[in-house]
C-alpha cells in the first residue's frame, strides 16, 4: 500500500463545501446541506473565543479528504473528538494521524481532557480510539452510543 502524502492544516471558511460534502458521505443523519454548512461555519468562527474551537483538515494534492475537529463541551467539561475522512481513504492511518495532530494541538494549548463518542459497531472507529489511549466510559443504549475518554493528566 502506498503511503498517503496528505497535509494537514486549520481549517478556513472556504473549506466549508469540501468538508460539508465528507460529512455527509460519513454521517447517516439527515440533517440538510444548509444545516450542515451553517454549523461547520459557526466551529470555524469559534477558534477565538474563551473555549476555542480546533478545526482541522487533511489535503491531498490540493483537495480535502479528510476532518476532525475538537470542541468544548460543558455538559462533558472536555473536548469532543470527532473526525471524519472520505471513504476513499480509509483504513490507511489518516483519521489516526489526524486526531493525533489535533490532540497535540489542544494540549499545547493546555487541555488534556477529551472525548469521543462513536456507534458501537463501528469497530474501526473504537479501535483507532483505544490504540490513541481513550478508554470505554460507558454505552447509552437508547442513542446506540458509547462514549470513551483521553485524559492526558492521568499516566498510562
Amino acid at each position: 500500500m502506498t503511503e498517503l502524502k496528505f497535509q494537514i492544516r486549520a481549517a478556513t471558511l472556504s473549506d466549508i463545501t469540501p468538508i460539508s460534502f465528507i460529512y455527509q458521505l460519513t454521517r447517516s443523519l439527515t440533517y440538510t446541506k444548509s444545516t450542515i454548512e451553517d454549523t461547520i461555519k459557526f466551529h470555524l468562527q469559534n477558534t477565538i473565543a474563551e473555549r476555542p474551537t480546533f478545526f482541522n483538515v487533511a489535503e491531498l494534492n490540493g483537495d480535502i479528504i479528510a476532518f476532525s475537529v475538537a470542541r468544548y463541551s460543558s455538559h462533558e467539561d472536555a473536548y469532543e473528538l470527532e473526525c471524519s475522512c472520505h471513504s476513499a481513504f480509509r483504513n490507511q492511518g489518516l483519521g489516526s494521524t489526524l486526531l493525533k495532530y489535533q490532540i497535540d494541538e489542544c494540549h499545547t494549548n493546555g487541555i488534556s481532557l477529551f472525548f469521543a463518542s462513536v456507534q458501537p459497531d463501528n469497530i474501526t472507529c473504537l479501535n483507532m480510539l483505544k490504540n490513541l489511549g481513550f478508554e470505554a466510559e460507558q454505552i447509552n443504549h437508547h442513542q446506540k452510543t458509547e462514549y470513551l475518554k483521553l485524559d492526558l493528566n492521568v499516566p498510562r
